[in-house]
């Protein structure tokens, strides 16, 4: 990322791949597994094929001749990081420069369309002709080491099927080095299980053992038989990006099918170094990451919302499953909407599930589901768009692409300036026990009641509770955050002991932290009954006073058994909070006396 901001732009988002290369210049996709383990940043070099968007103007509907110059102008400036390329392309017979490829030892080529915009997923306008065989299979079994040789001895590989079942590819005994088979080696080993995953092959040889079928390995080779097992293969890392159930048998596609399509004079050759889908992702410069939609034939839809991979699994501890997640988001539709709708959002999304990379997204980006709405939000020195969610179709897409939390503004969209909701996070120190937290909470909750102001108190999900008090649209952030900041600090002053509003962990020991840093413009807090990105799955569950006990714990509802404390209630524990009107006026003037 610091090395593309060596490019003259504000703003763009580009398609290309990181790899690092041999000292003959070609890419190799074990080193890059070895540097990414080692935390060697310093080898990486990233080539660029496209450019989508350049300082807020959409590119993708212009030819790719034209998206190609004007990336190739940007490279044209002084100051650029030598860890950056321009990906070149060369107008050439196709067959011709497939055959100088395989000479230099490169993996393939790419043949793409010159004039054609730029569309994500399949198609025929760019076309892959590989030199060498290679693609991703399941590891769902390995074998015990012989002789001198530690870890294992070769893997056991497999893909799905058009029904999704598991089918044995064969064994991979070479392109492992010593510290792949030690380490490799230790993960199979808390993955063994007693029964085979693949539906073809339900019988090892003596020294085969079983592991569930997670870990999906990039494996060169030079043929498949009929029945799809590999010849001549060859290990070359783990595509720890790849989701298991996504991978399928990789069939060639016949000429023949291609021409139906589209004339082969139609096409004009691209070579570029690997094409790894793992380390092509499109960037945003500013604060947006986005990657298109994997093609994935397996699809459903909810509330006329498309979901890709519905089996993916978002919660992998608890084997919760996208199309799971939106089933959730479908069912506390009548619970979260009133409390979320017409808010600007800021979202926890984990794309590839909670195991894998998880970021903040504070504006959308590129792929942003069309149910969301988007509002303009003039920031310190740019207007930024932020996302809102109003109806079960948006909270539906929230699942689709991997949101696993929801954190709201305590404004709304017609008057983002005054909020309507301030939140006292109280967030206890690891040494903290429960009911002291529970206890604090009520002395919290008493303390505003004397400055005039009733409150509502909520799970986190995590360790701690949430007070959280409507207000009438008066004030503007400042003065909000600063009646916040002065209640913090006046409880502090009474139980040093017990209280703190320094958020230096330092002083955090043994108390607990009343964070008041919330009540700004901008700031967000987890919603209610927004899900967690934890192991577990939990949920940020609204209760009242009275079941606020040390039978409840902050960490209590899932996903899963929220359901079942819907479903049971008589009336809103929040009952009356889109109603109650309190204004800051004298709560401010009495808490100024006690100051």
């Amino acid at each position: 990322e610091k090395a593309v901001k060596t490019l003259p732009v504000r703003q763009a988002i580009f398609d290309g791949e990181v790899v690092v290369l041999r000292p003959d210049g070609v890419s190799d996709f074990q080193e890059l597994q070895n540097a990414l383990s080692a935390g060697h940043n310093n080898v990486f070099h990233y080539y660029i094929f496209d450019l989508l968007f350049l300082n807020g103007e959409d590119l993708r509907h212009q030819g790719l001749r034209e998206r190609k110059e004007l990336l190739k102008a940007l490279f044209d400036s002084e100051g650029i990081s030598p860890y950056l390329h321009f990906s070149e392309h060369f107008q050439e017979d196709g067959e011709s420069f497939l055959k100088s490829a395989r000479e230099l030892g490169l993996e393939g080529i790419i043949s793409k369309r010159l004039d054609r915009p730029y569309v994500a997923g399949r198609g025929y306008d760019w076309l892959k002709l590989k030199c060498v065989q290679n693609g991703e299979f399941v590891i769902g079994g390995y074998t015990d080491p012989a002789g001198s040789r530690t870890g294992f001895g070769a893997l056991l590989v497999g893909y799905h099927d058009a029904k999704k079942k598991l089918k044995y590819a064969g064994k991979v005994g070479t392109g492992f080095d010593g510290p792949v088979l030690q380490h490799l080696g230790k993960r199979l080993q808390k993955m063994r299980q007693g029964i085979s995953p693949f539906d073809d092959r339900k019988k090892g040889s003596y020294g085969t053992h079983w592991v569930s079928p997670k870990l999906v390995a990039q494996i060169a080779y030079g043929s498949q038989t009929r029945e799809g097992i590999l010849r001549h293969s060859s290990f070359q890392g783990l595509r720890e990006d790849k989701p298991a159930e996504d991978v399928n048998r990789d069939r060639p596609v016949p000429l023949t099918d291609i021409m139906e399509k589209e004339t082969i004079q139609e096409h004009k050759t691209s070579i570029s170094h690997r094409a790894n889908p793992k380390y092509s992702r499109h960037r945003n410069i500013s604060t947006s990451k986005s990657k298109p939609e994997n093609y994935d034939p397996d699809k459903q839809e909810l509330a006329g919302v498309r979901l890709t991979s519905p089996n993916k699994l978002l919660y992998p501890e608890e084997e919760i499953t996208k199309l799971e997640l939106a089933n959730y988001y479908r069912s506390i539709e009548k619970w979260i909407l009133p409390h979320i709708a017409n808010r600007p959002l800021v979202l926890v999304r984990c794309p590839e599930g909670r195991a894998k990379e998880c970021f903040f997204q504070k504006h959308p980006a590129v792929g942003t589901p069309e149910a969301f709405h988007l509002i303009p939000i003039r920031e310190k020195t740019k207007t930024e768009h932020y996302v809102m969610v109003d109806d079960v179709a948006g909270l539906i897409s929230l699942a689709q692409i991997g949101a696993l939390e929801v954190h709201a503004w305590g404004s709304r969209a017609d008057k983002l300036d005054e909020p309507d909701r301030l939140i006292f996070d109280l967030d206890p120190a690891p040494d903290v026990p429960w009911k002291r937290v529970i206890e604090s909470a009520r002395q919290v909750r008493d303390f505003l009641e004397d400055l005039g102001l009733k409150s509502f108190v909520k799970t986190t999900g995590g360790k701690g509770l949430h007070l959280v008090v409507p207000i009438n649209r008066q004030v503007e952030w400042d003065a909000a955050k600063a009646f916040c900041k002065s209640v913090a600090d006046l409880i502090v002053e009474a139980d040093p002991g017990r209280y703190t509003a320094n958020m230096s962990k330092a002083s955090r020991t043994g108390k607990i932290f009343i964070d008041y840093l919330r009540n700004g413009r901008g700031a967000t807090a987890v919603a209610p009954y927004s899900p967690r990105s934890r192991p577990e799955a939990t949920v940020s569950v609204p209760v009242t006073w009275e079941e606020l006990t040390d039978r409840l714990t902050s960490d209590q509802f899932t996903i899963r058994n929220l359901g079942k404390r819907l479903d049971s209630l008589k009336r809103d524990p929040w009952e009356g909070i889109q109603s109650l009107r309190q204004g800051l006026t004298r709560p401010m003037k009495k808490l100024a006396s006690l100051s």
